[in-house]
C-alpha cells in the first residue's frame, strides 16, 4: 500500500499489528502510527503496512 493512499486517523495492518496512523510524511515514505495492542508509537516504512480492505476503524476484526 503506498502512503499517498492512507489518512491521518485510519486504522492498518503491519508487520507490527495494528496500529492507528497519527501522522504521514509523504517526503520519506513514512507513517507514525501508534499500536492498538500496547499503544507504542513507531514509524513504518511504506514496505511493512498490509493491505487490508476490510479493516475499519473501531473495529479490529475483518468480515
Amino acid at each position: 500500500m503506498k502512503v499517498a493512499d492512507l489518512h491521518k486517523g485510519s486504522r492498518i495492518d503491519s508487520t507490527h499489528g495494528l496500529a492507528d496512523i497519527i501522522d504521514i510524511d509523504s517526503d520519506n515514505n513514512t507513517i507514525l502510527v501508534e499500536r492498538c495492542q500496547d499503544h507504542q508509537q513507531m514509524i513504518l516504512q511504506e514496505e511493512e503496512i498490509l493491505i487490508e480492505p476490510q479493516l475499519h476503524l473501531g473495529c479490529d476484526k475483518y468480515y
